[in-house]
């Protein structure tokens, strides 16, 4: 299994909510084709065409919020049906 399916694993599984740090937050959106718009404050905006944008920020110790994993998971399940 590569370094990326891991990744993938790890955020999809919805297990290990609050072991994801930002940036493999912020890589996992990179990885489906979003880029970093626009930052402001500490508001990190996801965006790509034609998709719903995300704002992820930075949360305690380099994590990211669970409440976004969980936003940008059931996204992409959703999707994929």
């Amino acid at each position: 299994m590569t370094t990326r399916d891991k990744l993938v694993e790890k955020i999809m599984s919805g297990t290990q909510d609050g072991n994801v740090s930002f940036d493999e937050l912020k890589k996992f959106l990179e990885m489906k084709g979003y880029s970093l718009s626009r930052i402001s404050g500490s508001h990190h905006i996801f965006t790509r065409e034609k998709s719903q944008p995300f704002n992820i920020q930075r949360f305690e110790n380099g994590k990211a919020k669970r409440a976004q994993i969980r936003e940008v998971r059931l996204y992409f399940m959703n999707e994929q049906n």
